[in-house]
């Protein structure tokens, strides 16, 4: 599987990024960080993959919206996340 931003969030303040985590770790709140995931931003031209999973394997895709400070109030901020699967 492999996941990227195939459209960039309409406001030019705020990013989707990815990272991949393999552990089972669970978060308190949505202002909690889940600890040891390496956030990076992908584009079609370079794509987070998510290796191959054993049956009793996880991995999970975490995704971070960070918002610039400065940053227009967008109530429509849209952008498009990309899944492809194998």
């Amino acid at each position: 599987m492999r996941n990227w931003m195939s459209t960039e969030t309409s406001n030019a303040g705020t990013a989707l990024d990815f990272g991949l985590d393999s552990t089972t770790q669970s978060i308190v709140d949505e202002g909690t960080a889940p600890a040891t995931v390496t956030y990076a931003h992908y584009t079609s031209g370079s794509k987070l993959t998510v290796s191959d999973i054993t049956a009793t394997a996880t991995q999970r895709v975490w995704v971070r919206r960070t918002v610039s400070a400065g940053a227009t109030n967008d109530s429509a901020d849209t952008g498009v996340i990309a899944v492809e699967y194998a």
